[in-house]
């Protein structure tokens, strides 16, 4: 975050309290739990140092306090997919989503719903066709692997189209 003077910086470490805004994954019927308590400890030393940049030493202190106070309290037998956690003075706020999410935090940024879908992890899908002697196989992959979703046993000439080959499922 970038101030346009350093009175403007002053102002605000004197009159504003922060604003964190955390999405992160959080799969905990699929993951470790070790291995996502280490991603949450990671975030709060990020959202540490970002609040370090703007702010005096006792804030920085009471809102990662709040922050940890917040994971702590986390409900670890959900089966959502991620987090979005908010802290302003006012509240702290908790939101499990159904959808897989990159790890985003903003400190002091005005958070929008248009904020939350920009982290959102987009989907990688495509078709794989692979053409072997007198067999067609294709696959529709992702992330996870490959499913065959057609398997025939060779090429006919269509009688219909004079320079077409079909695919005919047998």
């Amino acid at each position: 975050m970038l101030f346009a003077t350093e009175k403007e910086r002053e102002v605000r470490l004197v009159n504003k309290k922060p604003f964190i805004s955390l999405t992160l994954p959080f799969e905990p019927k699929l993951d470790c739990l070790e291995a996502i308590k280490d991603s949450l400890e990671k975030a709060v030393y990020k959202v540490q140092s970002e609040l370090r940049k703007y702010y005096l030493a006792p804030d920085v202190f009471a809102e990662t306090k709040r922050l940890q106070s917040v994971i702590k309290n986390l409900n670890y037998t959900t089966h959502k997919k991620s987090i979005a956690i908010f802290i302003s003075d006012n509240f702290e706020k908790v939101f499990y989503l159904d959808i897989p999410v990159n790890e985003s935090i903003s400190i002091d940024g005005a958070f929008h719903l248009k904020d939350l879908i920009q982290s959102k992890k987009q989907k990688k899908e495509y078709i794989v066709l692979a053409l072997e002697n007198k067999q067609i196989k294709i696959f529709l992959g992702n992330e996870s692997g490959l499913i065959k979703l057609i398997l025939t046993n060779g090429l006919e000439k269509n009688e219909n189209c004079s320079n077409t080959n079909a695919i005919e499922r047998k």
